[in-house]
C-alpha cells in the first residue's frame, strides 16, 4: 500500500476515547466506576455467604457487572476486592456464630484442640479424618 512510515495501525489516543465512547453508547455499557464498584461489592456480599471459593467469587461479580451493563474492570481489581469483601463476610459470619456460643460449647470447641494422648477425649484430628472404607 506504500503507506510510509507515518501511518500507524493504532489510531491516536484522541480517536481511541472517542472510539471507546462511541462503542458504550452503542452497546449501553457504563463505564466502571463507584456505583459499579457498589453493585459488585453487593452481589459479591451474597454469594460470599455460601460460596467461599475465590474464583465463585469472581464469577459472580463479572456476571453481575455484565448483566447489569458495566464495563469489566482489570482482573487485578476484581483479585483484589474478591478476597477484601469475602473477609469481611467471613469475620461477619465467625462472630455470629461466636456470640450464639455459651460458656460449656466454646469451652468444648476448645478442648478439641487439646491433643492430649493420655485422655479418651475426641481431638480436632480426629473430627477431621476421612470416614474409613467399607470393604
Amino acid at each position: 500500500m506504500n503507506l510510509g512510515a507515518k501511518a500507524s495501525a493504532i489510531a491516536p489516543e484522541r480517536s481511541r476515547r472517542r472510539y471507546r465512547k462511541a462503542i458504550r453508547q452503542h452497546l449501553k455499557i457504563s463505564i466502571y466506576n463507584k456505583q459499579g464498584q457498589k453493585i459488585l461489592a453487593k452481589a459479591v456480599g451474597q454469594a460470599a455467604t455460601v460460596r467461599d471459593h475465590p474464583a465463585d467469587l469472581v464469577n459472580v461479580s463479572i456476571e453481575e457487572l455484565v448483566k447489569e451493563r458495566y464495563e469489566l474492570p482489570a482482573f487485578s481489581t476484581l483479585d483484589r476486592l474478591v478476597p477484601h469483601i469475602r473477609t469481611v463476610i467471613n469475620n461477619r459470619l465467625f462472630k455470629k456464630v461466636a456470640r450464639s456460643l455459651s460458656v460449656t460449647e466454646i469451652s468444648y470447641l476448645d478442648s478439641l484442640l487439646i491433643d492430649d494422648p493420655d485422655s479418651d477425649s475426641v481431638t480436632l484430628n480426629e473430627v477431621k479424618q476421612l470416614p474409613k472404607k467399607l470393604h
